[in-house]
């Protein structure tokens, strides 16, 4: 008998020791790690979005600005209509160019991404207005829904395209400057996000008088440029003419204060408009007058013109005893 109460006993502290190991186990050695997932199940994180800063012309108005705006998406669970009826509704909200090719292929896309096999959740329609949304709702098609988010514009279409650049999607769908100054000045005009944490129930609903961590987002700088609307139309208007007039295939202008050196007008043509930038190809998005090299020939005549003057070698009214044909130096014939 004494034997196995003494089996019993040493079974029992066996036992005793393991549960107090298995606790510590959990509570010390595994007890970040473990209170770490606990405050992931009870939390709810939220990025909130930070307004992209505008660019703005010589006078203070906007080049490029930021709007309110929406995403239209569909639940498909939830939608009650065909595709096919539905995409008849909302291409003409979307396509202005009432062509018919044009709206057909509008409807035929909204049309495939509802009838998407699968799919649960599908984007429709980015950077919708508050117009264009009143309208959608109206409707009051089942499964449709909007989610807030701002829309980039530029007041002035084409002017000063290639100058300005364009705001586009990158892979992780977030909102990206490309090219021109939205792109070089990308990271202040955007901003920085902020964070929104609140405390939430087992389900994940948030906690109405739960624990909330809030970090504000930061709104993106302003661009202030020199570029001038009035004369940047202009330089516009006369580079389209000289290129229609001369048969060119591309041209360039800049305008500068002589005495400053600032940028009052940029133009490289094909122009093109950065709202509607998925119209053109990547040609239309290159600044001609930065990116490209060429020969700049007869430019330097007034540089050694300038620099003559300067130097006091010639006068005004000095006429060239030597510009009656190709001058030799050495063994090197320089046509003139």
């Amino acid at each position: 008998m004494r034997v196995r109460i003494k089996i019993l006993f040493i079974v029992f502290c066996v036992a005793i020791l393991g549960l107090i190991a298995r606790l510590f186990y959990w509570q010390v050695v595994r007890n970040s790690e473990l209170t770490a997932f606990a405050k992931l199940q009870h939390s709810l994180g939220t990025s909130i979005s930070a307004s992209r800063g505008s660019i703005l012309g010589s006078d203070g108005s906007w080049l490029a600005t930021s709007v309110e705006g929406w995403l239209l998406f569909a639940q498909l669970p939830d939608v009650i209509l065909d595709p096919k009826t539905i995409a008849n509704k909302l291409a003409p909200v979307f396509v202005d160019d009432k062509d018919n090719a044009v709206l057909l292929g509008e409807t035929l896309r909204i049309e495939g991404l509802l009838a998407k096999a699968g799919a649960v959740w599908v984007p429709i329609k980015a950077r919708v207005d508050r117009s264009k949304k009143e309208q959608i709702e109206s409707m009051q098609i089942s499964g449709l829904g909007f989610e807030s988010e701002n829309r980039r514009v530029y007041p002035e279409g084409e002017l000063a395209g290639q100058t300005l650049g364009f705001v586009g999607k990158n892979e992780q769908g977030e909102d990206v400057g490309y090219f021109g100054l939205e792109g070089y000045w990308d990271l202040a005009l955007k901003g920085k996000m902020g964070f929104l944490e609140r405390e939430t129930d087992a389900i994940g609903i948030p906690i109405i008088h739960g624990k909330q961590t809030q970090v504000e987002a930061s709104t993106g700088v302003d661009v202030v440029t020199h570029i001038d609307k009035g004369v940047q139309l202009v330089v516009q208007k006369k580079l389209a003419e000289g290129i229609d007039k001369y048969g060119a295939k591309a041209g360039t202008i800049i305008v500068m204060d002589p005495y400053t050196g600032a940028v009052m007008a940029n133009s490289s043509y094909p122009f093109y408009e950065p709202q509607n930038y998925t119209d053109y190809s990547n040609d239309y998005f290159k600044d001609s007058v930065v990116s490209d090299t060429f020969e700049p020939g007869s430019i330097f005549k007034v540089l050694v013109m300038a620099s003559a003057l300067d130097a006091g070698v010639i006068e005004p009214d000095t006429k060239c005893d030597m510009c009656s044909g190709a001058y030799k130096v050495d063994k090197y014939l320089i046509e003139t």
